[in-house]
């Protein structure tokens, strides 16, 4: 009972990982490369595509693959596996080889456009563990989107964004956060740009969000840092986020106060500075 539990806890934790971050592709034990494909076909073609396996785990090993659905209860989603196929569900790599390995995307004539959604995990063969012991074993995860070619809905939009935590900063890094809604029935990749401005001298620091997957039906929290800014003071944040279709952008806008405890101490001390000067005249005042 114990490892069914863990197994079904195990599994949607595994899904999510691959589909919300899947740099998690890189790892000590062994790489799987691309980290996410994307294929665009149209009805009634064929495809083959690739990745590849490094081996670092330091030892010979065999490799299962697995394909394994996102499930979607949305119009126009298909099960992955419904067009994609591996050549083979093991292969073996030498330590420190790395090997490539094929499948392949058939789309059936008579397919409705849309998109299909899993990914490909990849699971190394356990180790051999001390006398009485489980050996250990590695799984990593490459996330694979397959789009029917005709016309679909794509449909989008920015929810919100803003900073986490209080208005009132004091260190960096600063923490942002911003949601997007896919209301379509394709997966949409929005990307865009955070712009702060320094209300009193100007100045600007731009940063880049880069492209981040959102399936349909879904709304994805998304979360980002900015480093150290140049001055105190006032600050607006100003979020442009395209949609990933259409060039449609959408805005939102902030503001925070952004000031770090070294400036405050020093304006502290200044403060205090001037405070005990007007003490010490108005004492020596009445002394007189």
């Amino acid at each position: 009972m114990m490892k069914l539990g863990i197994k079904n806890f195990c599994r949607p934790v595994l899904l999510m990982a691959v589909v919300l971050f899947p740099c998690w592709v890189l790892a000590e034990s062994f790489s799987l490369r691309p980290a996410k494909q994307e294929v665009v076909l149209n009805p009634g073609v064929s495809a083959q595509e690739s990745f590849t396996i490094t081996n670092n785990l330091g030892r010979n090993s065999y490799f299962e693959l697995k394909l394994k659905n996102i499930e979607l209860n949305r119009p126009g989603v298909y099960p992955l596996t419904d067009f994609v196929s591996l050549e083979g569900e093991r292969v073996f790599v030498a330590d420190g080889q790395t090997k490539t390995v094929y499948f392949g995307i058939n789309i059936p004539t008579e397919t409705a456009p849309g998109g299909a959604y899993g990914f490909l995990q990849v699971i190394a063969s356990p180790n051999q563990g001390a006398k009485g012991e489980a050996g250990v074993s590695a799984a990593l995860g490459s996330t694979i989107f397959v789009r029917v070619g005709g016309p679909v809905k794509e449909e989008g939009k920015l929810v919100s964004f803003g900073i986490l935590g209080r208005q009132l900063k004091f260190a960096a890094p600063l923490e942002w956060h911003f949601s997007f809604e896919n209301s379509g029935n394709i997966y949409l990749n929005p990307y865009g740009k955070m712009i702060l401005v320094n209300k009193l001298t100007g100045s600007q620091t731009l940063v880049d969000i880069p492209p981040r997957s959102v399936l349909p039906g879904q709304t994805r929290l998304s979360e980002t840092k900015t480093s150290a800014l140049g001055f105190p003071g006032l600050y607006s944040a100003s979020l442009l986020l395209n949609r990933g279709y259409n060039d449609e952008v959408d805005m939102r806008e902030t503001s925070f106060w952004f000031l770090p405890w070294p400036i405050l101490l020093i304006f502290s001390a200044i403060l205090l500075f001037f405070v005990w000067v007007i003490i010490f005249k108005i004492i020596r005042k009445k002394n007189v």
